[in-house]
Parts: C-alpha cells; sequence; structure tokens
C-alpha cells in the first residue's frame, strides 16, 4: 500500500494524497471545479463557465502569514492551517515527522532546505504555480506532492467530492482527483447510488426500525415518524446531493448495522441518546452531552460508544430510556 498525507479536515470528512513511487506513479488531474448551483448542463461539465483551456490560475502554493510575517508552508511547526489539521500537539508531531520525511526532505534536496524555511520571504514570494485544466501532479515527483498538498491545505485546489467545504469554496477556482478516478467516478458514483436505493428499498420493506437507525446515525433529518413517500423523498434528496461519499457512506453503515453486533449496538444507543436528549434527560452544553450532570461525550457518537462501555451508565441510560 502507498504512502499518503492528510490535507484536509474537516468533521468526519477527510482527503488524503496518495504518494506514488518511481515503479508505481500516482498522478492527479486538474478538472472543473462543479458548482451545484448552476444549470444542470453547466453542471455536468463540473463548472458554471463554458470551459476553456488557456483559462489558468497563477497562485503561490503557500500561504503569507501576516500574524507571524512569515509563510505558513503546512511544513513547519509555525503552520496555522497544520495546527488547525491536528489541533492535538502530539498528533501533530507525528504528522511533522511523517511530512518532513515524505515531504519537506524530498524538496529540499532539489530546492536547498534552508530555501524552504517559512521566514525565507524572497524564496516564497517567488514560488508560485499555473494552475490549469488537465493540469497533472505526479506524487512519485517531489515538487509535484508538496505543491499539490499546499495547494488543497489552502483552499486553493478542491479534492473532487469537496466542492461544497467552506475551505474550497472561497478560494478554489479548479478541483482535483486521482488521475485513475476521473473517467470512472460518475460511473463509480452511480453504481454506487443505485446500490444504496436497492438496499434502502429493501429496508423500507423489511426493516424499517433498522432503517431509521441507520439514518439517524448518518443525520439524516425528518426520518422518525415519516410515512414511506415522505422517507423515500428524504432519503433520495439526501443521496444526490454533491457530496460523492454519501452513497459509499450508507452501504459502509448498512453492512455495519447488519453484519456488526457492536455496530448495530452503537446505532441503537446513538438513537436513545438522541431520545433523551429530546426529553431534556441527556443535555448538551459547550463541552458535550451530559447525563445525570456527568459527561459522556463531546458528540453523541461518542457518547454512546462510551455508555455501551460502561455496565453501570449502560443500565442507567436503559433505565430512563424505558421510563421516559
Amino acid at each position: 500500500m502507498s504512502e499518503s498525507i492528510l490535507a484536509f479536515r474537516e468533521g468526519n470528512k477527510e482527503f488524503y494524497i496518495q504518494i506514488g513511487t518511481a515503479d508505481k506513479p500516482i498522478v492527479y488531474q486538474v478538472i472543473g471545479m462543479i458548482d451545484y448551483d448552476a444549470p444542470d448542463a453547466f453542471q455536468k461539465e463540473r463548472t458554471t463557465k463554458i470551459i476553456d483551456p488557456k483559462v489558468n490560475n497563477v497562485v503561490r502554493p503557500a500561504r503569507f502569514d501576516k500574524r507571524l510575517d512569515m509563510y505558513d508552508t503546512g511544513l513547519h511547526e509555525t503552520s496555522l492551517a497544520l495546527q488547525m489539521l491536528y489541533p492535538d500537539p502530539s498528533e501533530m508531531k507525528l504528522a511533522l515527522q511523517k511530512l518532513t520525511k515524505l515531504v519537506l526532505n524530498p524538496l529540499g534536496k532539489i530546492r536547498g532546505i534552508k530555501n524552504l524555511e517559512p521566514d525565507n520571504l524572497k524564496f516564497w514570494d517567488e514560488y508560485r504555480q499555473v494552475i490549469q485544466l488537465d493540469g497533472i501532479y505526479n506524487t512519485s515527483n517531489p515538487e509535484d506532492l508538496a505543491i499539490l498538498y499546499q495547494l488543497i491545505l489552502h483552499g486553493k485546489l478542491c479534492p473532487a467530492g469537496f466542492e461544497s467545504e467552506i475551505h474550497f469554496k472561497s478560494s478554489a477556482q479548479y478541483s482535483v482527483e486521482n488521475k485513475e478516478q476521473v473517467v470512472d467516478a460518475g460511473q463509480r458514483r452511480k453504481l454506487n447510488i443505485s446500490k444504496a436505493t436497492s438496499r434502502f428499498i429493501n429496508l423500507l420493506d423489511t426493516d424499517e426500525k433498522g432503517l431509521e437507525y441507520i439514518l439517524e446515525f448518518m443525520g439524516v433529518s425528518g426520518v422518525v415518524g415519516a410515512d414511506d413517500a415522505l422517507l423515500n423523498s428524504i432519503f433520495m434528496d439526501w443521496l444526490s446531493k454533491d457530496d460523492n461519499q454519501n452513497p459509499e457512506e450508507f452501504l459502509e453503515l448498512y453492512d455495519t448495522y447488519y453484519n456488526s453486533e457492536s455496530g448495530k449496538k452503537q446505532m441503537v444507543m446513538f438513537k436513545t441518546l438522541k431520545d433523551l436528549k429530546a426529553s431534556k434527560i441527556v443535555t448538551q452544553q459547550t463541552s458535550g452531552f451530559y447525563f445525570n450532570g456527568e459527561l459522556i461525550g463531546t458528540t453523541l457518537k461518542a457518547a454512546s460508544k462510551l455508555v455501551l462501555e460502561n455496565q453501570d451508565l449502560l443500565e442507567k441510560v436503559l433505565e430512563k430510556a424505558i421510563k421516559k
């Protein structure tokens, strides 16, 4: 399996750049950035504009940090973007070690390691990249890898499937995708939508409660008490949204619910805690969710896992759920 580096994270959504080798290169290709508010004909071309191969976007891969009067390279401990990507100091320390090994040192052999210091304003002022349609980044090439990483980290180039993220909507003009996936991405998405729809219809007929647990766990709202027609409308609308991960996530949780006893228990507990929250038995504060004055998790998903691992807490929660 190839090495990879994290370039974007927001909640449970992450994007990793896969790093190729001389023997097995991995290439990313620039494609049009889709706007789902645009007319259908433009969406099909993944853009709101008529595609012109000559249009390009000249940018600095690193971002200037006015606070520190230096560049945010995403490769040094002074990087604010890196600190936001890894809020846990121990996690960031490990990430820096990995980035130094896979990105900084290889790039330093080409550009000179001292030139890459974030306070070398002359170097980073002049270090620019032309982003254009069909441009490619071969991640087995240290310079291509570094530039691709910085562009995504700073929101200047958007991974396909993440176009709705604020991080990219305000500054990215193009998307980028693994070249091997560019051609078959549409077919793969259609197949996953078809599979997800088939499983949804089957659950609607055979296990509506199980379907409710899965959809609630995924954060699909409005499913409780909805009749079949409304539930179908809610699900199909959610499934076809711009996030390419929706069909895949549903299929993954479907398999978890029916093939993993622990996974199924967590989804059921998540729904139980959500109902208790609606009854104000579980309360939400700035630091997380509380039961009987005790913090049980920063999120309901984390809380559901903790409750299942604590027998005494589990019994108290179930007792409240039965009485409710």
